[in-house]
């Protein structure tokens, strides 16, 4: 199943409407800019670990191989403001590049209504985990690879 072509997707947006810009007004006398910070990303990671616990099994194996490929660009996208398009992402991929014909998909609406159905966070924990997942050495990945990483 080659799937190696990808799509960059890529935006400029302003810093004052990035998330994390208000890092200064939540400074307090007891926590300074550091410790805001530091706080903010166990929380973002409390909730990508919540988020992808509430995906774990959705897909089979096959089925994240073809996500990885539809979210490839996405989960090096540098404005995680777009990460809620995750599921056009997938219907393009879809649509454009016949990726259920290629992963070997054989209920596609049902695994389209899956993607559609993933909540915000859970949008977020599944690009996440296709980073990591792609980070990976070749000789890692595959079910062993979605196993470690949480999604099976």
């Amino acid at each position: 199943m080659p799937m190696e072509r990808s799509l960059r997707v890529h935006t400029n947006l302003s810093p004052d409407v990035r998330p994390g810009s208000d890092i200064a007004a939540r400074i307090t006398p007891e926590l300074g800019g550091g410790a805001i910070a530091r706080r903010d990303l166990h929380r973002y990671y409390a909730l990508l670990e919540r988020a992808l616990a509430g995906i774990r099994g959705r897909f089979s194996a096959r089925e994240l191989e073809a996500l990885a490929h539809a979210l490839a660009s996405m989960a090096t996208v540098e404005t995680p403001e777009l990460i809620y398009l995750a599921p056009a992402s997938v219907e393009e991929a879809i649509r454009e590049e016949q990726l259920c014909e290629q992963a070997g998909i054989e209920d596609c609406e049902g695994f389209l209504e899956r993607i559609r159905g993933l909540d915000l966070a859970q949008r977020y924990a599944l690009v996440d985990a296709v980073g990591r997942y792609l980070a990976l050495p070749r000789e890692e990945r595959g079910e062993e690879g979605w196993k470690n990483i949480g999604l099976l």
